[in-house]
């Protein structure tokens, strides 16, 4: 494992600790106890960005249910589309937009889904009927669970397209990479690496949106993070991904 580190660390131009994320996901398939494992922190020292845990409204307990891959991911959203039948809008974030976009290739962990319907409840029923006929993990949760939203965080989300009544986007990449660096372990700072290597954002854009949800960091609803040490934390990171 030592030396496919050493050679993914050259390839990637990131000091990372990968070790500790393989054994994760070996031990996970190997005796599959959750659905979730924890990544090793980045070996560079980044400042504590939360006072406390934040937690995720769950579509249902973790339990032994398989990883999703793109496929997986279509063959929900379309069933999606088939059980719910009124207007509405899903966002795919997290690594499930990763995943299906191909910016990351084999499987997540979980679904994690923002929505607006016209009939909020109805949908998140349909969505939870899925999650038991389909053996998925799926989780209504977002950036924005975590940071403060750019404004324009709509306009920036991409379409993926139309599933029946549903149009489904891919949560505006910005605000992804931001919550990712907000965690920022191994997996987060790749991904965020990937989506700079594929145009997805851009560094000039990924400073305008700090720049304008900083400010909001530590008010109301996001009193949970000290907006000085995520300051200290983004230029880590951003001078990390310059090198």
């Amino acid at each position: 494992m030592i030396v496919l580190q050493e050679a993914e660390q050259r390839r990637l131009g990131l000091p990372l600790n990968f070790i500790g994320d393989w054994q994760n996901q070996i031990d996970h398939l190997l005796l599959q106890e959750e659905a979730k494992h924890h990544l090793a922190a980045v070996p560079i020292q980044l400042p504590e960005l939360w006072h406390k845990k934040v937690e995720k409204q769950e579509c249902s307990a973790m339990s032994m249910r398989h990883n999703v891959t793109k496929a997986d991911i279509e063959k929900f959203l379309n069933a999606l589309g088939k059980l719910f039948h009124k207007p509405g809008r899903l966002y795919l974030a997290g690594g499930a937009a990763l995943v299906h976009i191909g910016l990351r290739s084999g499987f997540t962990m979980d679904i994690y889904v923002a929505i607006e319907a016209s009939d909020e409840d109805e949908m998140v029923t349909a969505i939870r009927t899925l999650v038991e006929k389909m053996q998925i993990n799926v989780e209504f949760a977002s950036p924005g669970d975590f940071i403060p939203l750019p404004t324009q965080w709509m306009a920036q989300a991409r379409y993926v397209g139309g599933y029946g009544s549903i149009d489904v986007f891919y949560f505006d990449f910005n605000s992804l990479a931001l919550s990712k660096i907000s965690r920022g372990n191994d997996r987060d700072l790749i991904d965020v690496q990937l989506l700079l290597q594929q145009k997805l954002i851009t560094l000039e854009a990924l400073d305008g949106a700090y720049n304008e949800v900083l400010p909001r960091m530590g008010k109301r609803p996001y009193i949970n993070i000290n907006p000085q040490r995520f300051a200290e934390r983004y230029a880590l990171i951003r001078q990390k991904l310059q090198e």
